[in-house]
């Protein structure tokens, strides 16, 4: 479920030592959790070849510790 996979992404980050993280896996309760600051980088766009192409898909994010 999505919320399980928002924990298990949460405790990733808690584990990793590093202070920046660069992912296109945005959510606003990981944001909201985390308490990193979130530097938005670009919205996402669908290419695939059918009728959701050009759709919005997501954003790229940094998860900045510092």
């Amino acid at each position: 479920t999505l919320l399980f996979e928002r924990d298990k992404f949460l405790q990733l980050i808690s584990d990793l030592k590093s202070k920046i993280i660069y992912t296109d896996l945005y959510d606003e309760e990981v944001a909201k959790n985390l308490k990193w600051r979130v530097v938005e980088l670009r919205e996402l766009v669908s290419v695939r070849p059918h009728k959701s192409a050009g759709t919005k898909r997501g954003k790229e994010v940094m998860y900045c510790n510092f």
